[in-house]
């Protein structure tokens, strides 16, 4: 049988952005983009993330941001300043702005939907000047300056000429700003406009001998010159109102510059994919170090002790991500940072460490993330799952097979089960001094403490799993692409769509009781006394809020689970999503610390959910209920408000949470016109008052 939960859960969704309780470990291992310094600090900007290294090239720490950050600059205050693409999602791009101990977001105002920073500036003024691009599919773009209160857009020149494109920007010593650029009217041709406070000149191929397409780096040099790079070997340099075409294809050959430096000989650097080419007196020598390590080159700058720094990173299938790069006399070094690795998808815990796996095996000692990068004896293959025991090993499963690791010993391959040959391992879970492991094809073994069984799947609805969650030393229920299965130690029972199920995809299960939640792909459901109740809403399907990966049921016996866009905490009297890094992200997995601290696997970081020093969550003042009459009722409803509420908002909410009614209400007798609804079941709320209700209409 089939209920629909009515505890106004789908109505009193609140949102709860970046919550005070939460401590969040990024992984560092992303594409190094961008690298700007300060008087002790290294930062490199990456995709959703800005990687700190102290000056020896060390890993410090990680901050999360919203979006990718191509670009950086330091003003003449000495603060720091970052452009992201995208930022949050569905906000565009924005500014970050650092001031050594702070960080501040700073929107674009007016932008394009999902509009992108893709270059950064710092006038003589110390205005902030930014290339921004329309990544919607929208041919549109805009050159804008921000004064530090107010932004000012440049869209048009010369009357005719609309930007459709615009890429690198610079700042010479005369304050003219200088911005690759493409405009509407002028299809194929790439130009170059400098803008100062009283002309804007563009600079063509036509007009004036520049050649360089698809802008991918910029600088100004020591010599006040502006280079400008792009691809197919192109690399032009603007001095003295002239520009000098520096092609050289017998050492270029056809690459693309993606970044331009000069070092304090004056001695001009191009990164040109994984090459980098540095001058000398007459002509370009080639270093093959990093076309060696198959590292790009993304940008290159040096600190204030003239000490060089690269940004760089690997091929798309290259967990690394990227790296900062650290010239060494006539060779360079690799500096990878100390976090966990990858996009871990489970938790497990003992004395000591705190293990992630689903991903690239990490794990933390109290201090610091290691894994098979930066420390001895943990394993680089990828983990399908991982659990610890009761006495502390870990357990993990690979596509090659189980492995188990003591802390004094390095991983040791099981080969048989039961006297089986084992290959890969679907997963993993144990409780107190059980273990239960899933191989392929319908292979489940049990480890009792002393000895080894293998549990009968000839009545499993499914032969694949994606995850066994024990309830006791018997009873273990599993998640599948088919539907959730339960196995009591005899017998298998599953619950799918026939059992009043929203989906058979289900990805997780959670105990509270007597009862049973499960998350799917549609929504939640609870089953208690054999009887499936759903908690889901039609209309946030198509949005991730209803597609749910986990969930957790807490000490207190608050539900936690995790969505495609975040983590929907509920009780029996209200709900609220939160967004454990301030982020929308998408949460694989929930799990429960032996503290009862809440564990987070995300899309963005790993995040650490802890509760207030007394231990006991702050609990919630359970909410009052409205009494409507008559009720049912065709046309009209009546009820009372006590004299202590002087003027409030009734919401009444259809039964999937969306608003569809408001009014005025006061303290005594309120009258609801109803007459117009059509029949059914309908939800009240008295906003500011905690007041629900519930009425029927005939």
């Amino acid at each position: 049988m089939k209920n629909i939960l009515l505890s106004i859960l789908a109505l009193l969704l609140t949102i709860s952005v970046g919550a005070q309780e939460f401590t969040n470990f990024y992984t560092a291992y992303r594409e190094h983009l961008c690298i700007v310094t300060d008087d002790s600090l290294i930062y490199v900007g990456c995709p959703n993330a800005i990687n700190i290294y102290y000056r020896d090239g060390s890993y410090k720490t990680s901050i999360g941001v919203g979006g990718v950050v191509y670009s950086a600059v330091r003003d003449n205050n000495g603060n720091l300043w970052f452009g992201s693409c995208g930022y949050n999602n569905n906000n565009g791009g924005c500014l970050i702005k650092h001031d050594g101990s702070s960080w501040e977001i700073i929107p674009l105002i007016d932008s394009f939907v999902y509009s992108d920073i893709t270059s950064i500036t710092c006038d003589r003024d110390n205005n902030i000047w930014v290339a921004v691009n329309a990544n919607s599919g929208l041919d549109a773009a805009k050159i804008s300056k921000f004064d530090g209160s107010t932004w000012y857009d440049y869209t048009t020149f010369n009357d005719t000429l609309v930007l459709v494109g615009v890429d690198k920007i610079v700042c010479d010593t005369n304050n003219v700003i200088f911005a690759g650029t493409k405009f509407d009217n002028v299809p194929g041709l790439f130009e170059i406009i400098a803008i100062s406070e009283t002309d804007t000149t563009i600079f063509d191929y036509i007009n004036y001998n520049y050649t360089v397409a698809c802008k991918h780096s910029s600088l100004v040099d020591r010599q006040n010159r502006v280079w400008f790079g792009g691809c197919f070997g192109h690399i032009n340099s603007f001095e003295n109102g002239v520009w000098t075409v520096h092609d050289n294809y017998s050492v270029f050959g056809n690459t693309s510059f993606t970044a331009i430096f000069q070092d304090n000989q004056n001695r001009m650097w191009l990164g040109a994919g994984d090459d980098i080419f540095i001058q000398n007196d007459t002509s370009w020598i080639k270093n093959d170090f990093l076309n060696e390590q198959d590292v790009v080159i993304s940008d290159i700058k040096s600190d204030s002790d003239e000490h060089i720094w690269l940004a760089g990173y690997f091929d798309y299938d290259d967990i690394r991500g990227g790296c900062l790069i650290k010239q060494v006399a006539d060779s360079f070094e690799l500096m990878y940072p100390k976090s966990h690795i990858g996009y871990p998808r489970e938790i497990a815990f003992n004395e000591d460490k705190i293990w992630l796996g689903k991903s690239y095996l990490s794990f933390f000692d109290g201090e610091t993330w290691n894994n098979s990068f930066t420390a001895d004896n943990i394993s680089s293959d990828i983990t399908t799952s991982i659990c610890t025991d009761s006495n502390g090993d870990l357990w993990y499963g690979t596509s090659t097979g189980l492995f188990k690791q003591t802390a004094e010993q390095a991983a040791e391959q099981i080969l048989q089960l039961c006297g089986e040959d084992i290959t890969g391992i679907q997963c993993i879970a144990s409780y107190n001094n059980y273990l239960w492991v899933k191989a392929l094809e319908r292979n489940l073994y049990k480890f009792d403490g002393t000895e080894w069984s293998k549990i009968d799947m000839t009545n499993a609805a499914a032969s694949s799993f994606l995850k066994i969650v024990p309830r006791d030393e018997n009873e273990i229920w599993i998640t599948s692409t088919l539907g959730a299965l339960k196995y009591d130690g005899t017998n298998w029972t599953d619950y799918t769509t026939d059992s009043g199920l929203m989906s058979n995809s289900v990805n997780d299960i959670a105990f509270q009781n007597d009862s049973v939640w499960i998350a799917t792909i549609r929504g939640i459901a609870l089953v208690y006394n054999q009887e499936v109740s759903i908690l889901h809403n039609d209309s946030a399907f198509v949005t991730g809020f209803s597609r749910f990966n986990a969930i957790k049921v807490d000490k207190n016996g608050t539900k936690w689970a995790g969505c495609i866009n975040g983590v929907l905490k509920f009780d029996d009297f209200s709900s609220e999503y939160l967004y454990p890094t301030g982020f929308e992200e998408e949460i694989y997995s929930i799990t429960l610390d032996p503290n009862d601290n809440i564990w987070f696997c995300g899309r963005r970081a790993v995040s650490k959910y802890t509760f207030d020093n007394n231990g006991i969550e702050n609990i919630r003042t359970k909410p009052k209920f409205l009494t409507f009459y008559p009720n049912p009722a065709t046309d009209e409803l009546n009820f009372e408000l006590s004299t202590d509420i002087k003027n409030d908002i009734l919401e009444i909410y259809s039964t999937n949470g969306v608003v569809i009614y408001q009014q005025k209400v006061q303290s005594g007798t309120n009258k609801i016109d109803i007459e117009n609804l059509p029949v059914g079941m309908y939800l009240v709320r008295i906003r500011g008052a905690n007041l629900y209700g519930k009425f029927v209409k005939e």
